[in-house]
């Protein structure tokens, strides 16, 4: 499938155990929608139609290439550290206040 689509540029392509459908993966938002304006009706050797859709929802992936992918998984990344460094914070201080009134509760 790679060199059946290659003008496209697949990043990752598959076809189901039966063959009956397959899945393209492509480097961005605008060779999708080339890909799918160009090879949605074609006809097959077998004379089967390719009905071609696309998956893509920006509310799943805000991303349009890998660039805004990476980054956007750069920012997940970040702001999941900046959480868990804010929920540890305020562990350590009670932490360390517990330990400095322990031995003047005994």
């Amino acid at each position: 499938m790679f060199s059946l689509f290659s003008e496209h540029r697949p990043t990752a392509v598959g076809i189901s155990n039966g063959k009956r459908y397959g899945w393209v993966c492509l480097p961005n938002l605008e060779t999708l929608e080339n890909f799918v304006r160009s090879v949605h009706g074609w006809e097959a050797q077998d004379g089967s139609v390719w009905e071609v859709v696309s998956e893509y929802d920006p509310f799943v992936v805000p991303a349009r290439d890998w660039e805004e992918l990476r980054l956007h998984q750069e920012e997940e990344l970040q702001a999941e550290d900046d959480e868990k460094r804010m929920q540890r914070r305020p562990k350590t201080r009670a932490r360390t206040m517990g330990y400095g009134l322990y031995p003047y509760l005994n």
